[in-house]
């Protein structure tokens, strides 16, 4: 084989080596529980957790700031899995409404820290980077 084939093949496995790579190691941010609160609640019992909830609106671009600069930082995910059942509603459905009117949500995004029964630890609203995201979490958490 003349160098280009050759280098075109090896640039070739390389990828498909990349495809087929296991990622799970790779995984950074905070991973969002897919139950419903009530599922959410019998977790966080059995696993000794917190519930995490941030209530979204789609329009909302502090939000968006939230979601990509601090959700999805590997020490914020670190931290807020090993601690906490974590949540998220759209607030424009008709669950993320409806649970948002229950904990009295008037600003987005809003994160509300519950115990593992449902009563609220503490609630906050807007941007936070990843550091003062984790500090405001240790405060409940230290306190278990």
């Amino acid at each position: 084989m003349n160098n280009l084939v050759m280098n075109k093949v090896l640039i070739l496995l390389f990828f498909l080596y990349g495809l087929s790579a296991d990622d799970s190691n790779l995984k950074k941010g905070i991973d969002f529980f897919k139950g419903d609160i009530e599922e959410a609640m019998d977790v966080a019992k059995k696993e000794d957790k917190l519930i995490f909830i941030e209530f979204y609106a789609s329009w909302c671009g502090v939000c968006k700031k939230l979601k990509k600069e601090t959700f999805k930082d590997k020490e914020v995910g670190d931290f807020y899995n090993k601690h906490f059942v974590n949540l998220k509603y759209n607030v424009e459905k008709e669950e993320g409404r409806y649970l948002a009117q229950q904990f009295n949500v008037r600003a987005y995004p809003a994160l509300i820290y519950l115990t593992e029964d449902g009563k609220i630890l503490g609630k906050f609203t807007g941007f936070k980077a990843p550091y003062p995201f984790i500090q405001q979490a240790k405060i409940f958490t230290s306190a278990r």
